[in-house]
This record gives C-alpha cells, sequence and structure tokens, in this order.
C-alpha cells in the first residue's frame, strides 16, 4: 500500500470521528443550538489538538487541510476549533444552555491570550448581554485594565434629572438607531448646533440584531417623534465618542418646559418599557 494510500486511510477515520462534532448542531433545534455547537466544537478541538501532539507539524497541517476540505469549512474555523480547547481544556467555558454564547463571540474572545482577560470578559459578557460589537469594543479599548469605563445592566426605572442650565428645545433631524439621534439644538439668543445625542441610561439593540430588535427600536423612535415638531432634551457629560447623553421629551399636547418635564412622554424610559432598551449604568 502506497504512502499517499496510508495517510488518506488514517485521515479518512479522522474525519469520521470529527465529523459528527463539527456539525453536531444540524441535529439540534433553535432553543439549544449554540450549546450543542459549543460542545461539538470543544470535542472536535479535543480530537485536533490530540493529533497535533501524535503527528509532524506538517502531516497535521495536510491533515486538518482534509478535513476543512472535506466539511467544506474554512481552515481557519478548524484552527479557531482547536485553540478553543487549548483555552478552556478541562471543560467548555459554560455549565448549561443558558450560560452559552453564539460562537461568533468565542471567536472574538479567543483574541484574548490572557487568561484572566478572557475570564473577565465571558463574565461582563453573559452579566450584560454583550453584542459581537460591543465585546469586541471592549477587547479593543482594553477594558479589562480600565475598568472605571465599564458599562452595566441594571434593574429599575431612569430617574429623571433635569435644570434649566441643561435643558433646551431641539429639533430631530434623523433617527439613526434607537438611542442616537441627530438634532438641531436651539442654545438660545439666536444660536443653534447640529448634535448627535445618545439617549442616556439605556442601551438598544443593534440595528442588525437577527431578531430584528434593532430596526424594531429605530421605527419605535421614529412613529413616536413623527408629530413633534420640536422635543425638550435635558443634556448630561459626553460620553467616548463625542456625543452628548440626553433624555427626551416630547408631545402632541403639551407645550411648555414644565408641562413636558412633568407630564410629556419620556423617550427613554419609553424604549425600555417596550421592551426595546436595556438599562445601563456606565
Amino acid at each position: 500500500m502506497s504512502k499517499n494510500s496510508v495517510e488518506n486511510h488514517y485521515y479518512h477515520k479522522i474525519l469520521e470521528k470529527i465529523e459528527p462534532f463539527l456539525k453536531a448542531e444540524t441535529q439540534a433545534d433553535e432553543f439549544n443550538i449554540d450549546w450543542i455547537r459549543m460542545q461539538g466544537y470543544w470535542k472536535a478541538g479535543k480530537l485536533l489538538e490530540s493529533e497535533s501532539h501524535k503527528l509532524e507539524k506538517k502531516e497535521f497541517k495536510k491533515l486538518r487541510h482534509y478535513i476543512s476540505r472535506k466539511l467544506k469549512l474554512k481552515n481557519r474555523r478548524l484552527f479557531r476549533v482547536q485553540q478553543f480547547y487549548r483555552y478552556w481544556p478541562k471543560k467548555a467555558p459554560a455549565n448549561k444552555p443558558k450560560e452559552t454564547l453564539v460562537w461568533t463571540k468565542y471567536e472574538e474572545l479567543l483574541t484574548v491570550s490572557d487568561p484572566k482577560a478572557r475570564a473577565y470578559y465571558l463574565k461582563e459578557t453573559l452579566m450584560s448581554d454583550w453584542s459581537c460589537q460591543q465585546l469586541r469594543k471592549a477587547i479593543r479599548q482594553n477594558l479589562y485594565q480600565n475598568k472605571s469605563n465599564l458599562k452595566r445592566y441594571v434593574q429599575g426605572k431612569l430617574t429623571k434629572l433635569h435644570s434649566l442650565i441643561n435643558t433646551f428645545w431641539a429639533q430631530v433631524m434623523r433617527v439613526i438607531d434607537g438611542d442616537t439621534l441627530l438634532v438641531k439644538i436651539d442654545l438660545r439668543f439666536g444660536v443653534e448646533t447640529l448634535e448627535e445625542l445618545r439617549l442616556r441610561g439605556i442601551n438598544c439593540y443593534e440595528i442588525n440584531d437577527p431578531n430584528g430588535l434593532g430596526i424594531q427600536a429605530k421605527e419605535f423612535v421614529e412613529k413616536e417623534l413623527q408629530d413633534a415638531a420640536w422635543v425638550l432634551i435635558v443634556t448630561y457629560k459626553t460620553d467616548k465618542f463625542g456625543r452628548y447623553v440626553a433624555d427626551i421629551y416630547y408631545s402632541s399636547v403639551y407645550e411648555t418646559e414644565e408641562e413636558l418635564l412633568a407630564k410629556g412622554h419620556f423617550l427613554n424610559q419609553r424604549l425600555l418599557d417596550a421592551g426595546l432598551a436595556k438599562r445601563v449604568e456606565y
């Protein structure tokens, strides 16, 4: 038997072992797919790691390429699967389905080499339900070393805070997403400024949220403000992107500042009540 035949026979045996792990999610339902995928990938990573110690480096690369080609998976995915096992060699990093992240979030965590930092980002992602974008941003900004910038999800309604100094009338020019708006602010004395506002105390779902909640939040705000020629804004400090953090009050009935603050709709809270945002504190 030729060397190539021996190799192909060996590779095929490994392929038969690893394929059920790499395609385990095909047998899962929508409620536990992430849990099943994580468990399968961890087992696949364990098998790949074991083979990497048995084979010469060149041979192991050939094996991985063979598996990649046969299962139509990118070689990079197999590398990440093996790395996933290396970073959590004792067991997969979740004890039950509700503690499981989508695979793309684990891929973000695999970019963190420091075990303590990686554990920190995993914990915060679970606690605060970070999106992939939020997790990536936290890692890039080295939030592990700068915990004072941490944003946490909390319970409870927003507290209304305002004074004449930080309260202005404004026109909404565009709703960027559920919690970000472009407004023209009347600074009084004939002075206006165009600013991007970030709603205080809440975090709406991303526009690309797979459940469509980001789009729903944006459309909700557009509908709520469609009849409001002017809104009342209460501004606070700027955020790390230079945007004003603000509360927005509006009404089609009340017109004075006092009436709006006392009886008008409070947009930040309306988004929370509609289930289209989560309460956060910095």
